[in-house]
């Protein structure tokens, strides 16, 4: 039985996840493609990047017209993302894998840890938060997160969505700007990350036509469905996801390297 015609249902949720909490989609595809139909990492991580392209610019254009969007900030995570992503493209065949997982799992619970503090800070202190996020400063950390997530994104495929949610939470961004900013910083860099794997050879087209068959609906859904969400209610829900997520993340990388 040809299994693949599931890949547009798992492209919906993940389209979904993707554009409502603004990232953390890229490792899914990755995950599925690798477990359930046995693709190659490196054609699954073109996949994924490939896939997210439509989803993320029908989800920033939503974004935005919700006025969900920091632009400085997210035109600056883009900029930085995308020439992180060309220059860890060329070196990602220089060391063995194992080691740019063990730093990506270090790296992910880090955040998870850094999330945590900025959480708890936050909740008694959100609106001094909030005035920082147009500052020098905050532009800065932008850029610096936006290089972490280019890394990721070539070094390892993945969309590096979870670096750029958490440098927007830590930065004080309220749950909505923290989607909708992340995404839009997202399609330069996957845009960016398809060109160099194409190059390689690596896309399979097929299997990216049919994820984003139905990650194109479940990006359309989303900022539908975010706009019925009060804010506090989404939050309450997007910042622990994302703590949860980066522990279990880098615990897990960390546990496939040590029991191998």
């Amino acid at each position: 039985m040809d299994t693949s015609y599931f890949l547009p249902l798992f492209g919906f949720l993940i389209g979904f996840l993707i554009v409502s909490i603004g990232g953390g989609g890229g490792a899914f595809y990755v995950g599925i493609l690798t477990a359930l139909y046995n693709v190659s990492p490196a054609v699954a991580a073109s996949v994924s990047l490939a896939t997210m392209i439509p989803s993320t610019i029908i989800g920033g254009y939503s974004h935005y017209r919700a006025g969900n969007v920091h632009v400085k900030l997210a035109m600056t995570m883009l900029i930085f993302g995308a020439a992180g992503t060309v220059v860890s493209s060329f070196f990602a065949h220089s060391f063995p894998i194992t080691y740019y997982q063990i730093a990506f799992a270090i790296f992910m619970i880090h955040m998870g840890i850094k999330t945590t503090k900025s959480y708890m800070r936050r909740r008694s202190n959100f609106q001094l938060a909030l005035k920082d996020v147009n500052s020098r400063s905050a532009i800065y950390v932008a850029g610096g997160y936006g290089i972490a997530a280019g890394l990721i994104s070539g070094l390892l495929g993945a969309s590096g969505g979870g670096a750029l949610t958490t440098g927007l939470i830590v930065m004080g961004c309220e749950a909505f700007a923290v989607a909708g900013t992340s995404v839009v910083a997202i399609m330069g860099i996957v845009v960016t990350g398809v060109i160099v794997h194409s190059s390689l050879g690596n896309v399979d087209w097929r299997l990216a036509g049919l994820l984003a068959a139905g990650s194109v609906p479940g990006s359309l859904l989303g900022p539908m469905l975010l706009r019925r969400i009060e804010q506090k209610k989404f939050e309450a829900i997007i910042i622990p996801f994302v703590i949860v997520t980066s522990f279990l993340m880098g615990g897990a990388i960390l546990y496939r390297v040590i029991i191998k």
